[in-house]
């Protein structure tokens, strides 16, 4: 019987963004225009909320810092920091007061409008 060794190496590496000269313009492009067309529907989303009387109600107001926060997140992924630590936090809140609202809504659904006023 013979006495074997394998010896497994896993080398982790990690390859380098590279975009070649000639794509820098239109890769700028597609990304200014993704950056535009979110902006675009996020901001239309907070102006449809406000604007509109019938939607100013609880779960309105949570969904309204739904594209707010978006819109915080797509700009703030240029600048990294402090506004990307402020962008995860805000999501987690918001999940969070949507949970408790749909928490209240299913199993208080009596006492809903009483607990969840503007």
């Amino acid at each position: 019987m013979e006495n074997l060794s394998i010896i497994v190496s896993f080398e982790l590496t990690l390859d380098p963004f590279s975009i070649p000269p000639r794509a820098k313009y239109p890769i700028f492009l597609f990304g200014i225009f993704i950056y535009m067309f979110g902006a675009f529907c996020n901001l239309s989303l907070l102006l449809l909320i406000i604007l509109t009387q019938s939607l100013h109600k609880p779960i309105y107001f949570i969904l309204f810092s739904l594209p707010l926060n978006d819109f915080v997140g797509i700009t703030s992924m240029l600048p990294k920091g402090f506004l990307l630590h402020l962008y995860g936090g805000a999501v987690l809140f918001i999940l969070a007061a949507m949970a408790f609202d749909r928490y209240i809504a299913i199993c208080m659904p009596l006492r809903y409008n009483a607990l969840m006023t503007p």
